[in-house]
């Protein structure tokens, strides 16, 4: 099923019924009718309500997607120039809903209602990103760490997913 314009975040101009038979089409489990949505990158700025500034025109997917608590986690790239010798453009970092590929997080903080541009947030005059790695520790929280250029990313995302310490005794009968 195709979400690129966000058709389950608040910039929607589905109705609440819409929108939640949308969700039933698409489920939560392998019975579903729809066998997974996507997102046309490059299409994203076309859609209703856009508040991202960026243009999308040539975005590609640069590294493998990383699953970790019911969210999924990528990276692109958007060129600036033809030229392949000149690695320079915009380094893109998402973070969406595994199950309806909505905004997992409120990344751009510029905007009044989550929206498409929540999906990511992105490190422009960059050469294309590193894979993405989500560390946790304890007490819940995680960061995702990448590199994007001469930038090393750190962005906390809220979240209750967390490592909780364990100890255990081998009783050596």
């Amino acid at each position: 099923m195709n979400i690129t314009c966000d058709e389950f975040d608040e910039n929607t101009s589905l109705t609440a019924q819409e929108q939640l038979d949308l969700k039933a089409v698409l489920g939560d489990d392998y019975l579903s009718q729809a066998q997974g949505w996507y997102i046309r990158l490059d299409a994203q700025d076309d859609c209703v309500g856009y508040e991202g500034g960026l243009d999308h025109s040539g975005e590609k997917v640069t590294n493998s997607a990383r699953l970790f608590n019911k969210k999924i986690y990528f990276d692109s790239y958007i060129p600036s120039d033809d030229d392949p010798c000149v690695p320079k453009g915009t380094a893109l970092f998402y973070a969406l809903g595994y199950c309806y590929g909505d905004s997992a997080f409120d990344l751009d903080a510029t905007t009044k209602k989550q929206g498409i541009s929540d999906r990511y947030f992105y490190v422009e005059d960059s050469t294309p990103p590193s894979a993405i790695n989500i560390i946790t520790g304890p007490g819940g929280g995680s960061v995702l760490k990448a590199s994007a250029g001469n930038t090393i990313v750190n962005r906390f995302l809220d979240s209750d997913a967390g490592v909780e310490l364990y100890w255990w005794k081998y009783d050596d009968e």
